[in-house]
């Protein structure tokens, strides 16, 4: 009797384990979470749509992981998520009006600087910080939500390497790869404008070949042969 009672606590105990694992991830945003899911290593923070994301791994689990900033007067602990792959990650919404980040880690209790930033500083009282510089172009790129939909009129915009060839491939092409390129309006930055009629449409790009689910759309689907593409409607 008490076996069985023990062994339905460790499985009490182990599905809300999955669950909070499960609501770490937002279901209005496919593209964020499939980002996230799919993280399986850490690395230096990056800017994707909105946010910065910080991640943290270690040999060994962590009871908590935490960061905190010096815009925030460093009194507002953020703390990480973890998902399946034993991966910590923050996302920081892009703050307004400020141009570098300097910020510490909280492991455990443990103030550090974060072990994949390449960049830190000293303050006043010798301690390090991490510095993260935003790029000039991160508030333009926040500003992104593909695609722009006015009537019947659609435009995408693509954020790669200056130089490339990049393509809008969706089934309004037949997907075909090569039908509609983009033009390389400024420095990295892609844009195409269309026309289309209503209807639900699919499509992926191409960025010298290689296949880009779009970073600005949040909806993500999977086609008929159970392949990753964006989606979007026009009424």
């Amino acid at each position: 009797m008490y076996r069985e009672k023990l062994s339905k606590i460790t499985l009490y105990l182990v599905f809300l384990t999955f669950i909070c694992t499960l609501s770490a991830f937002s279901a209005e945003n496919f593209a964020l979470d499939y980002k996230l899911t799919k993280l399986n290593v850490a690395r230096e923070p990056e800017i994707f749509q909105d946010y910065i994301l910080f991640t943290y791994k270690s040999e060994r689990p962590a009871r908590y992981v935490a960061a905190v900033f010096e815009h925030e007067d460093f009194c507002n602990f953020r703390m990480f998520k973890v998902n399946e792959e034993n991966v910590y990650f923050l996302l920081l919404p892009v703050p307004d009006n400020i141009t570098t980040l300097r910020y510490r880690y909280i492991v455990d209790g443990l103030y550090m600087i974060n072990p994949y930033e390449k960049d830190f500083e000293h303050d006043q009282e010798g301690y390090k910080l991490s510095v993260f510089r935003l790029p000039a172009k991160s508030i333009k790129e926040a500003a992104i939500r593909n695609p722009k939909i006015e009537g019947k009129r659609v435009s995408f915009i693509y954020k790669g390497q200056p130089g490339h060839i990049v393509n809008l491939v969706s089934n309004f092409s037949s997907w075909d790869p090569f039908l509609y390129p983009l033009s390389e309006t400024s420095s990295g930055y892609y844009e195409i404008e269309l026309f289309l009629g209503s209807g639900e449409y699919y499509y992926y790009f191409l960025d010298n070949g290689q296949k880009i689910l779009d970073p600005y759309n949040r909806e993500i689907y999977q086609d008929s042969a159970r392949i990753d593409v964006n989606y979007f409607r026009v009424p």
